[in-house]
């Protein structure tokens, strides 16, 4: 998601780290001119919430439940402190940049000022910058207090099953109302005049998006169960955020009733055998 105001691009797993590393590259750029200590922290602090980022993108492809709460409240602070950290780094290249239109850089500082409401000794962007470190810094404490790269770490070591297998398998009345969404998903599927045929011969993609553990891959399944009868052939298979493409072609295979003899072809022999499959099947 994007604003046009402030380019601020959100991750649900994130936050605004990703818009932020970058509009923190740009405040280092010389045409700025920020004294050495004030780049130097930036420089610190970027470091540390890149590495932040990265832990958060771990976290979030772990199931909540294998997830820990001062983990879990580690990664919300943490997604929240990017969305202010990025307010106020927007605040400094806006006025900066108007300062740098106009030459009245008295009226910057007095901008800065009012804005961060700080007395008069203080220099408000280097003192920004220092309380941003800090935050950052205790932010970075926090996470090797709660270990959170070494719980994300053992949840991967032991997590032996892919979590959306059992997820295939989950009685569907275990989750409340999947029903709407089910048919709401169908029906975006569905022709134009939502008439419920999905069979048409054209390309249709829905994504179901949210976190670990919210019931995705089962309501995809029960979309699945539903259209059965419309196609022919017609396969289920969960693939992760990395996927091996060799084991998910073998597969297809295997669910097109090839059996494990898909095991010993390569990538593009895979793809050759399901796209000869599917045509025999069509033709049958």
């Amino acid at each position: 998601m994007q604003t046009k105001m402030s380019n601020r691009v959100v991750d649900l797993a994130t936050g605004a780290m990703g818009s932020l590393l970058y509009k923190l590259g740009d405040l280092l750029k010389e045409e700025y001119n920020l004294e050495i200590g004030a780049k130097t922290d930036i420089e610190y602090f970027s470091d540390e919430l890149l590495e932040m980022q990265l832990a958060l993108c771990k976290v979030s492809e772990v199931q909540r439940d294998n997830l820990n709460d001062q983990v879990i409240h580690w990664a919300n602070n943490v997604r929240d402190m990017s969305y202010d950290i990025e307010d106020v780094v927007d605040g400094f290249l806006v006025h900066i940049e108007h300062a740098s239109n106009t030459g009245f850089f008295m009226g910057l500082m007095q901008n800065m000022f009012n804005l961060f409401k700080w007395g008069k000794t203080h220099n408000p962007i280097r003192d920004t910058i220092k309380d941003i470190k800090k935050q950052v810094k205790d932010a970075a404490d926090r996470r090797r207090k709660c270990k959170v790269d070494e719980v994300v770490a053992n949840v991967a070591v032991v997590t032996t099953i892919d979590p959306r297998i059992s997820a295939i398998y989950k009685d569907q009345k275990e989750l409340v109302g999947i029903k709407e969404p089910r048919n709401e998903l169908i029906k975006w599927l569905s022709d134009k005049e939502g008439g419920g045929d999905v069979s048409k011969k054209q390309l249709k993609i829905v994504s179901i998006v949210g976190f670990g553990g919210l019931g995705k891959t089962t309501l995809a399944k029960a979309v699945y169960d539903k259209l059965q009868s419309q196609f022919y052939p017609m396969v289920f298979v969960p693939v992760g955020r990395n996927p091996n493409v060799k084991k998910v072609f073998e597969a297809i295979l295997h669910e097109l009733g090839y059996g494990f003899n898909a095991l010993n072809l390569n990538e593009m022999q895979l793809i050759n055998k399901i796209r000869e499959l599917l045509q025999n099947k069509s033709t049958s």
